[in-house]
């Protein structure tokens, strides 16, 4: 049946709690919407399923955790979890359990109805749509704080319940035998949704017992039915359903846990639709791929006839073109450009795309209609596909060149036009929010301490920072390329709905969120999207916000395809540090000269990429302030150093050992030794497993790919490379590097300072970690080494070694250059700060001195992290 957008639904927030689901579930029935119906029901059953699992439990989090790093350790704690869970059944427990069973009754009732086409309200019995009125006892008190995960099968991917039909009858082929008893065992989430519809399929099709039940990868196995499993166990089958698979892993460790459970192998079957032909490697499967899904039906001509009628609501319209749909995909609705005349003969262009099922596809209408201008003009939602105006030039090319602006008015109409009462992200912990994400991230400055910290200091710190005072319905897609403009120079956004509530998690309730994604696509624009933003909201953005959702944006994009993150994650926490510690220092110093090296001083890559903390952005604020000039002296490229220069405002440096000098002021670089002629990088380029870096000019730097990182080259002795002639070798923690013979940083500095007119000026201070270092530390008036340094290397050469690491030590050896500690007079002391911003510069202090400094640091952290969360409570 055809069902326009109905105003029940709303541009309501999709993590519905169980009372808002039950809500709707009752306003379905009596408009004998049978669809959003069975999706509530299914809803209800999915979230009261989870909270008697304890899935999102703390401890079944920590289960998961240690069985992704493999060992006896996990399946130890989730056999000690899975025990004391069975035996804790409080009244109200036993009470959600019952109401469980109501919930599953109505549920397979809806799916025959829905498999079925009928909307005959008589086919769910009143009796029993009113028990789901009210939540039974204390089992409302067990489902506080719980909400609905969206089925990526019906709102994310283009599956319909005729796709469930076809599987079973593919099924029944492959196994005719109607006496089998089969269980249908659904991965949830989606599985509370497929499921159901499998099972009440395979009735239609005779199969005399069929029982439905849904887990989740790494759960229990239906607790307390282990009669049903040994009646089953002889001669059954069991269907496992879920998602169209990408490796299949889930669907796996189910079937595993299945044959654990003493079926054979080749009684467990998969059943699912496939984005490619086949199934999970090595069992038996049956599938349904792309090329025969329903959507691809429904976006045909024919089809189409009628739905744009509906929309338009024109029973003369003509579907004059159209294209041959594409095949479903993981990365969007499927889509198709139509042309459509009208009965009065108007030609319209426009688009087919799907949106997903029931009220989660008809969500798509209602934020179109809050949005107004600002997207495409939607016709209607017609049984899960929208009808939609077509922007020029949409569906042949990607739209391009955006103004900045555009995109900060866009972000600010949806915080202003798509409000929300509360901030759901919160109660998403293991569901992958954008908080989660960055804790994630920021948690491994922790080092192997991160996972069984990050609950108890940095993911309380990370839902205080995003948290928003104006929640509101994201975009979650805002990347430039999706805005196309019209002939009058007006520009919408399509693809509006998709990123809200996302297969690809990454929840959040902040329009920051949104804008930081086009910041990070786009960052030659950042400036003009904040200061856009700031000027039509009023808003002013917080550093430590807009720093996180930067590197969870960067973060997404290395996981939807894109480069390595470690790059712009770097540039993030950067410009954060800059702008707080080194903004308001506008003169540019005319004193005495510094050279620092950066690895293992200036900067750490304890977070997986290389930045500098608060004690090395203090360093820089007290020697700026006191008129010294930086320069860094590094064995990073010129591209790097560049950036390095250029993101913490220094006067220039000297890359690739000394071999490449950059001012950055003029922007102009001079090689100090000839270009490598390419011979050594080729021989390491083909060796296997083996990348050499194109930036380098006159060294050659090498590694090798392993799992987590890179890693260099070992000592080089079974490749014969230490008798290169005429480089020496350096080994680094991730790469291996070459360097010509005679290669001096001393020399790149000298050089450096002369093009400055220094002439042979002296270096006041240098600070370095290793040998390539030393001739630079012995040439300044002061040279020091953080603890973290080589010392016996360095004493052998008489440079001294600080009490204290990494950029604690740079900090110290700036306060013996200065005569006090960094930050301790009025000239360098620590700027006015916000509450946001000092939290996240104490977790980003975490690594700074090294593991003994962690417990202090820890606890500094601690107590930022109360403050801040105290202050928002009171807010």
């Amino acid at each position: 049946m055809a069902m326009l957008y109905r105003a029940y639904a709303g541009a309501a927030d999709l993590h519905a709690s169980v009372p808002e689901l039950v809500e709707r579930l009752g306003l379905a029935v009596e408009v004998d919407d049978h669809v959003d119906a069975y999706l509530y029901a299914c809803g209800i059953g999915q979230v009261v399923e989870d909270r008697l699992d304890g899935t999102d439990s703390i401890l079944r989090r920590v289960v998961r955790c240690l069985d992704a790093r493999g060992g006896a350790a996990g399946e130890r704690l989730r056999n000690g979890v899975d025990a004391a869970a069975a035996v804790a059944w409080s009244p109200a427990r036993l009470a959600l359990r019952r109401w469980h069973g109501q919930i599953s009754a109505l549920t397979s009732t809806l799916a025959d109805a829905v498999l079925a086409g009928s909307g005959d309200a008589a086919l769910v019995p009143l009796g029993l749509a009113d028990a789901l009125g009210v939540v039974p006892g204390g089992a409302g008190r067990l489902l506080a704080g719980t909400v609905l995960r969206q089925p990526s099968c019906f709102r994310s991917f283009d599956q319909r319940p005729g796709d469930v039909r076809e599987l079973a009858a593919r099924f029944a082929d492959q196994y005719p035998d109607r006496s089998l008893p089969v269980l249908v065992l659904g991965v949830r989430t989606s599985g509370s949704y497929l499921a159901p519809l499998l099972g009440s399929a395979l009735r239609s099709l005779r199969y005399a017992d069929v029982v439905v039940r849904t887990v989740r990868p790494g759960g229990r196995l239906l607790p307390g039915e282990g009669r049903m499993l040994r009646r089953l166990r002889g001669r059954g089958l069991v269907a496992l359903i879920d998602d169209p698979p990408s490796s299949g892993a889930s669907l796996d460790a189910v079937a595993r846990a299945v044959e654990r459970a003493g079926f054979r192998r080749d009684r467990v079957v998969v059943v699912c639709a496939a984005f490619a032909d086949g199934g999970v490697t090595g069992r038996p499967c049956v599938v349904l791929p792309a090329r025969d899904w329903q959507i691809r039906r429904d976006l045909g001509r024919e089809s189409l006839r009628w739905r744009v009628a509906s929309a338009l609501r024109d029973p003369d319209i003509a579907v004059v073109e159209s294209e041959q749909p594409d095949m479903p995909t993981r990365s969007r609705h499927l889509a198709v450009p139509i042309t459509v005349r009208t009965g009065d003969g108007t030609r319209l262009p426009m688009v087919a795309e799907a949106v997903g099922l029931g009220y989660l596809g008809r969500h798509a209408a209602e934020i179109a209609r809050e949005l107004g201008g600002e997207v495409p003009r939607v016709y209607g939602v017609v049984d899960g596909v929208m009808i939609r105006a077509r922007m020029a030039g949409e569906g042949r090319e990607r739209g391009a060149g955006v103004p900045p602006e555009v995109v900060a008015d866009y972000v600010d109409c949806r915080r202003r036009a798509l409000l929300v009462p509360a901030d759901r992200s919160v109660l998403l912990s293991g569901r992958q929010p954008a908080w989660e994400i960055a804790a994630r991230i920021l948690a491994r400055g922790f080092g192997r301490l991160g996972t069984p910290v990050r609950p108890l200091l940095v993911d309380p710190l990370m839902r205080a920072l995003s948290k928003s005072d104006q929640p509101c319905l994201i975009d979650g897609d805002t990347v430039p390329g999706l805005w196309y403009s019209d002939d009058i120079g007006g520009w919408a956004k399509t693809a509006f709905a998709d990123g809200c509530f996302s297969h690809l998690d990454l929840a959040s309730y902040d329009a920051l969120y949104d804008l930081a994604a086009a910041a990070v696509a786009e960052p030659v624009s950042e400036d003009r999207l904040l200061a856009r933003y700031e000027q039509v909201s009023g808003e002013h953005v917080p550093a430590s916000r807009w720093c996180v959702y930067k590197l969870v944006h960067a973060w997404n994009a290395h996981r939807r395809g894109g480069a390595s993150p470690r790059r712009q994650q770097a540039q993030a926490v950067r410009r954060f540090l800059a702008d707080l510690f080194l903004a308001d220092l506008e003169s540019e110093p005319q004193g005495p000269w510094c050279a620092l090296d950066v690895d293992g001083c200036l900067e750490n890559d304890a977070f997986g990429f290389s930045v500098s903390s608060p004690s090395g952005a203090m360093a820089l604020r007290a020697l700026r302030a006191h008129g010294l000039r930086v320069v860094l002296a590094t064995g990073r490229s010129l591209a790097e150093t560049r950036d390095l220069c250029v993101e913490y405002r220094l006067f220039g440096g000297v890359a690739e050992y000394g071999a490449v000098a950059f001012e950055a002021a003029s922007g102009r670089d001079s090689t100090l030794v000839p270009e490598h002629d390419g011979e050594l990088a080729a021989a390491l380029g083909a060796m296997p497993g083996v990348s050499v870096d194109r930036d380098y000019r006159c060294c050659v730097r090498a590694s090798r790919e392993i799992e987590g990182g890179r890693s260099g080259l070992g000592d080089g002795q079974e490749l014969g490379l230490r008798e290169v002639r005429n480089y020496a070798v350096v080994e680094g923690d991730g790469q291996t590097d070459f360097l010509p013979s005679g290669l001096d940083k001393a020399d790149g500095v000298r050089e450096l300072i002369r093009w400055a007119g220094g002439g042979d000026q002296q270096v006041a201070l240098a600070v370095g970690d290793s040998a390539p270092d030393i001739a630079m530390l012995k040439a300044a008036e002061l040279g020091f080494a953080p603890r973290n340094a080589d010392r016996g290397v360095m004493a052998s050469a008489g440079i001294r070694v600080l009490r204290h690491p990494y950029q604690a030590g740079l900090a110290e050896a700036v306060g013996r250059l200065l005569g006090h500690r960094v930050g301790g007079c009025p000239l360098c002391r620590m700027p006015e700060l916000e509450a946001e911003d000092r939290a996240l510069l104490a977790l980003l202090a975490i690594p700074e001195a090294g593991r003994s400094g962690v417990p202090v640091r820890a606890a500094k952290l601690a107590v930022a992290t109360r403050r801040l969360a105290g202050r928002a409570a009171a807010s």
